[in-house]
């Protein structure tokens, strides 16, 4: 059975929750709370170095879950009992895919550990994975992508200048396995690092400027824009603070998808 759901935190919260209940025990909204975080707690990321999942919105995964007829739901006192049901155990055991989904993400993010660790080109330990489309929103949760985005485009730009956002986009999907949208690359580059100016174009409070660009020949019918690097010196001082936080979130998405690998090996 082929797993369609994208990976999101909500689809493996919701299936760690089915497995804390697998044995048929009654458990409380509480108790599977303090559990889930205990479990896998989510990795930190910039602002919130101590994420946890709330309990409101594990209290909607269990009313989800509840509504999908994969628990029953008991009231006591204030608070719920809650019970895994024939169709909740189907579930676990129609998930066999979510554990190779979750590999394949696994391998991209330790792929993008390296190259953080060594500059675009060098060999990565899993070349030949790719990402599926439908979960490069999961694995860019887990991380700080903005600054992810940052080094790979000066890593690249040193190496080669006069790039596009496309080519940046599309040459880190294509060595590392995973990359995020390229609208959002564009955000980055272009309108942050280039021409200081958030979404609605409007001036950013404290904008760093490292980028700089120009227009070559056409390219369906419009012209080409390219980035190179403005000042180096600049970009090589912001560079070891854009690598520190980086590095910092992939190392915890590492640990993370580890853990959460390891719950489901052990609760096949």
């Amino acid at each position: 059975m082929i797993l369609i759901e994208k990976l999101s935190l909500k689809l493996v919260s919701k299936y760690v929750l089915l497995l804390l209940l697998k044995d048929g025990t009654d458990l409380s909204t509480d108790y599977c709370y303090k559990q889930l975080n205990e479990l896998i707690p989510p990795p930190p990321q910039p602002g919130a170095p101590t994420r946890k999942y709330s309990r409101n919105k594990v209290q909607l995964y269990l009313k989800e879950l509840t509504a999908e007829e994969k628990l029953f739901e008991s009231k006591a006192g204030k608070d719920y009992i809650y019970r895994i049901s024939g169709k909740g155990e189907q579930e676990l055991s129609n998930r066999e895919d979510l554990l190779s989904q979750l590999l394949i993400s696994y391998y991209g993010i330790v792929n993008v550990s390296k190259m953080l660790a060594s500059k675009p080109g060098t060999p990565l330990p899993y070349p030949e994975i790719l990402v599926p489309k439908r979960d490069r929103e999961f694995v860019r949760s887990l991380v700080s992508i903005k600054d992810i985005i940052r080094v790979y485009t000066l890593f690249a730009l040193q190496q080669k200048p006069e790039q596009s956002v496309s080519e940046l986009h599309d040459a880190m999907l294509s060595y590392c396995g995973w990359t995020c949208s390229l609208p959002y690359w564009h955000l980055i580059v272009r309108n942050e690092m280039t021409e200081g100016v958030d979404l609605d174009s409007e001036p950013l409070a404290n904008p760093v400027i490292l980028l700089k660009s120009k227009y070559l020949g056409k390219v369906n019918r419009r012209k080409k824009r390219v980035y190179s690097i403005a000042d180096q010196a600049s970009a090589e001082e912001w560079l070891k603070i854009y690598l520190e936080t980086a590095d910092f979130s992939v190392r915890k998405a590492i640990s993370y998808t580890k853990l959460l690998l390891d719950v489901l090996q052990k609760n096949p």
